[in-house]
Parts: C-alpha cells; structure tokens; sequence
C-alpha cells in the first residue's frame, strides 16, 4: 500500500459512486469517473486534484452515469455515457470534442454502454450493458 484520496462528497477530491479510473500516459494525469455526480475528477500524479468536467443531463459537455473512462495515444479521453447511450470524447483538459454512437440493437448503435478499453492501434472496445455485446471502433 503507498496512499489513498477521498471521501463522500462532491467537493474536490470527493466522490460520489467513483466507478472507472484511467491513466492518461501522454500528460500523467489520472481520470476518475463518477456515476453518482455525473462528472469526471482530473486528479496529478500524486494524487492531488487538477480539475473537473461534466455535469448530469443530456448536452455535450453533460453525463447520465458515465461509468468508465480511457485514454487514446493522443491523450483524448472517451467516456461510456450509459444512459445518454453514447460515448464522448474530451481533450485531456475535459474539453468536448465529439459523441459517437445512438440508441438501439442496430449495427454501430448502443444500448448502456458501461465498460471501454483502447489498444495500441487506437482500437476502441466497448462493453454493452443493454445490447449484451462488446463493439470495436476506431478513434475517427
């Protein structure tokens, strides 16, 4: 064990239902998403916080229960947005970039995404909560 941050609240350095964390290699900054508060805590290295982006509802810049959260090689970060059925993605600052994916069972659509991985090749894997799939998809 090295250290811990947190407690219950909404407040810097406070959390309500913290549920994905990525590490963001190209500005070493760590990225903790909360499905309770509806937004993302940018936190340093050492654990002391940098800032935050998001709020609840359905607009760009807005989550319903984001649960997981990943880096691309260009730093960007990609948000499952779970209940808004999409994915967003941000610059490292929290700047919104674009959205990608809709509602439903079709080819290229989502239904709950909740959980997402991007490989070397910046190949995008999401897990479906809704749809019972994972789906791949590039960063364009």
């Amino acid at each position: 064990f090295i250290t811990s941050v947190g407690t219950r609240g909404s407040n810097p350095l406070q959390f309500q239902g913290p549920i994905g964390i990525t590490y963001n290699h190209k500005i070493g900054k760590l990225y903790v998403t909360e499905n309770g508060s509806h937004r993302v805590q940018i936190l340093n290295r050492d654990l002391t916080f940098s800032s935050t982006f998001g709020s609840q509802g359905s607009g760009n810049e807005q989550f319903q229960n984001p649960y997981d959260i990943a880096a691309d090689s260009d730093g960007n970060v990609y948000v499952t947005d779970t209940y808004n059925h999409c994915i967003k993605v941000f610059t490292p600052e929290g700047k919104f970039l674009r959205k990608f994916g809709s509602q439903g069972s079709e080819v290229g659509q989502l239904n709950e995404p909740s959980g997402i991985a991007i490989d070397c090749r910046d190949i995008v894997y999401i897990v479906q909560k809704g749809n019972c799939r994972v789906s791949l998809f590039t960063t364009q």
